[in-house]
């Protein structure tokens, strides 16, 4: 019987640079009006980071699309 990689808990990939909730207060930030720059810096990350976490979450400035 063959096992796949997920059943034996092996993750491909990158590891993500921030935490879930590290993610969450970033977005709440850049809703309350932060640049991305300033919350990069925060983070030890560069602000495409914080660009693509924004284009990806469902909330456009603050706001469910």
């Amino acid at each position: 019987m063959l096992i796949s990689h997920t059943q034996r808990g092996v993750k491909f990939g990158r590891p993500r640079k921030m935490t879930p909730h590290q993610r969450q207060e970033a977005l709440q930030r850049l809703a309350a009006g932060e640049t991305m720059a300033d919350v990069a810096r925060t983070y030890a990350v560069d602000a495409t980071t914080i660009g693509r976490l924004a284009a990806s979450s469902p909330f456009e400035h603050g706001v469910a699309l």
